[in-house]
C-alpha cells in the first residue's frame, strides 16, 4: 500500500490537559463524570466519529483504579458505545506542583493574559514543565497515528519534542486557546525562545483571533530575526521547516441546539424556580454573571462597576438584582484562594452598603450546580455580563445567547474577550477597566426597549448559530488532513 494511503488510514490523536471523563470515589463506589464545556464536548464528538486516541492527564482520585482502566491506564470511550481510546497519564505530586500549579498557571496563564504583575517564575516550575511535556511526548511517540492535534498552553514544547523523534512521520497541528500576548509582554518570560521553538515545530498553529495570530508572528520576528514571516499568508520559515498559522473562519463555538434544549428542559426550569424562590428573584429583572473565580474574568471590576452605578444613580438601586455564579478554580494556589476571598468580601460589602429592607442587590452562589441548572439561570436572566480583562474566546457569552433562545435578553461583553468579535455590535461591548462605562452598559441593557432587545436577540442567535463547534472542528480537521 502507498505510504500516503497508510498514513490517511491511521487514526487521529488528540492531546489535552483536561480529560473528557473522570472517575471519583463516592460512598456508593466509583462515579464517572463527563466533563462539560465546549472544547471537550467538541473533541469527544469528533473522536466518536473518526475514532482514534485521546491523551490527557488523569487528575481525579479513581482515574487509575484497576476496575476503571487497563493495566496501562487506558479506557475505551464513550462508555455506552466505545469508539476511541483515552490514555490517562499519571503525574506525581511534584510534577503537578511544578507543571500545572506552577509553570502553567503561575507563569504562562498570567503572562498570556497580560497580567505581568502576577507572573511567578520559580526555577523548579520550568524544569517541571519540560519534564511533563517530555512525559506526554513519550506516551505519544510510539503510537500509530498520522495526525496529532496538540491543544493549548500546557504543551507548548511537545511539537518540537515529537518532531525530534518522529522525523516528519506525522502531521502536527497546535491550537492555542488563550490569547497570545504582545511581543513586549512575551519577552518577559525567561524561556520565551524555547517556547517559540516548541510551537514552531508544529506544521500548523491556530489562534482564536487575528490579533492573537499577529502577536505570535511579531514574537517570531522579534525572537528570530533570521526567520521569514509572511504576514499575509501567515507562513513562517524557521530553520529548515515551515509553519502555517491561521485564524479560522469559524472560531471555536458551542453546540447551540443542544444548549438551547438543555436550558429549556424540565430539570433546568425546576432548578430556576427553586433558586428564584430561595432568593426572591421572581419580580425583579435579573443580571447574571457566570465565571470561574479567576482574576482574568474581571469579577472584581464588575462589582466595582455596580458600586459606582448605585452610588451615582440611587434610582437604580432596586431596578435589578445581580446574580454571580462563581466556580472555585485552582484553589490550591495561594493567589487564587486570596482572589476568592476578595470576591466574597466585596460582595458582602456591597450588600451591606446598598441593600434595602426589600432588596438584596447581589446574590452570590459559589456552590457547585449541575450544568442544566446554570443553563436555566441563563435562560431566565434578563441580562448576561462577561467582563473579562482578557479572554481567548469565552464560551459563557455564546452559551448565554444560545440558552436564551425563544426569549428576549441582552448581553454585555468585554471588548477584550475573543467572543466580542463574533457578537458585536448586537452585544453591548465595553472596556471592563472603565467601571463607570461598564455600569452604564448594564443599565442600558436592563432598560433596553423591547423592540430593540428583540432585534438584538435575533441577530445574536444567528451569530451564535454560525460559530458552532462542529464548523470549527471541520476547519481544524482540514488542517490536520493537509
Amino acid at each position: 500500500m502507498d505510504d500516503s494511503v497508510e498514513a490517511e488510514n491511521r487514526p487521529l490523536l488528540v492531546l489535552t490537559n483536561r480529560q473528557p471523563y473522570s472517575h471519583r470515589y463516592t460512598g456508593d463506589g466509583i462515579e464517572s463524570t463527563r466533563s462539560e464545556g465546549g472544547l471537550v464536548t467538541a473533541l469527544d464528538s469528533v473522536l466518536q466519529t473518526t475514532g482514534g486516541e485521546w491523551v490527557a492527564w488523569g487528575s481525579a482520585a479513581a482515574d487509575f483504579d484497576p476496575s476503571v482502566v487497563s493495566a496501562d491506564g487506558e479506557l475505551e470511550l464513550p462508555p455506552d458505545d466505545p469508539s476511541y481510546t483515552l490514555e490517562r497519564v499519571e503525574l506525581d505530586r511534584r510534577q503537578v506542583d511544578d507543571f500545572y500549579r506552577g509553570y502553567s498557571n503561575q507563569v504562562l496563564w498570567p503572562l498570556f493574559h497580560s497580567h505581568i504583575d502576577r507572573v511567578n517564575v520559580e526555577p523548579t516550575f520550568w524544569e517541571g514543565y519540560r519534564e511533563v511535556n517530555a512525559r506526554f511526548t513519550d506516551e505519544i511517540v510510539d503510537r500509530d497515528t498520522s495526525r496529532i492535534w496538540v491543544h493549548d498552553y500546557h504543551f507548548l514544547l511537545v511539537p518540537e519534542m515529537l518532531t525530534d523523534r518522529i522525523s516528519g512521520q506525522s502531521r502536527i497541528v497546535s491550537f492555542v486557546h488563550i490569547p497570545w500576548p504582545p511581543a513586549e509582554i512575551f519577552d518577559i518570560c525567561p524561556h520565551s525562545e524555547q517556547l517559540l521553538e516548541g510551537v514552531l515545530a508544529s506544521d500548523h498553529v491556530g489562534f482564536h483571533t487575528a490579533s492573537y495570530r499577529e502577536n505570535f508572528l511579531r514574537c517570531v520576528e522579534r525572537q528570530f530575526p533570521a526567520s521569514t514571516v509572511d504576514r499575509e499568508s501567515g507562513e513562517i520559515g524557521h530553520r529548515s521547516s515551515e509553519t502555517g498559522t491561521s485564524t479560522f473562519v469559524q472560531p471555536v463555538g458551542i453546540y447551540p441546539d443542544e444548549v438551547a434544549a438543555r436550558a429549556d428542559s424540565p430539570s433546568a426550569s425546576a432548578s430556576w424556580r427553586a433558586l428564584s424562590n430561595q432568593h426572591g428573584l421572581c419580580e425583579t429583572p435579573i443580571v447574571v454573571g457566570v465565571d470561574r473565580l479567576d482574576y482574568t474574568k474581571g469579577i472584581t471590576k464588575r462589582l466595582d462597576a455596580l458600586a459606582s452605578l448605585w452610588e451615582r444613580h440611587p434610582e437604580y438601586r432596586e431596578a435589578f438584582v445581580y446574580v454571580q455564579k462563581a466556580t472555585k478554580s485552582r484553589s490550591d494556589i495561594d493567589e487564587y484562594r486570596d482572589y476568592q476571598h476578595e470576591v466574597r468580601e466585596q460582595v458582602h460589602r456591597l450588600n451591606d452598603r446598598f441593600a434595602t429592607d426589600d432588596w438584596q442587590p447581589i446574590v452570590y452562589i459559589d456552590e457547585s450546580l449541575p450544568y442544566e441548572d446554570i443553563l436555566g439561570l441563563y435562560r431566565h436572566a434578563d441580562v448576561g455580563v462577561v467582563s473579562s480583562t482578557r479572554d481567548g474566546m469565552n464560551l459563557v457569552a455564546l452559551e448565554f445567547v444560545a440558552a436564551s433562545r425563544g426569549t428576549e435578553s441582552a448581553l454585555v461583553v468585554s471588548e477584550f474577550a475573543g467572543a466580542a468579535e463574533t457578537l458585536a455590535p448586537d452585544a453591548l461591548t465595553v472596556n471592563p477597566f472603565d467601571v463607570e462605562a461598564l455600569g452604564d452598559a448594564i443599565v442600558e441593557a436592563v432598560t433596553m426597549p423591547a423592540p430593540e432587545k428583540a432585534n438584538r436577540t435575533a441577530t445574536l442567535q444567528e451569530s451564535v448559530a454560525g460559530v458552532s463547534a462542529g464548523r470549527w472542528l471541520e476547519e481544524n480537521l482540514d488542517r490536520l488532513l493537509e
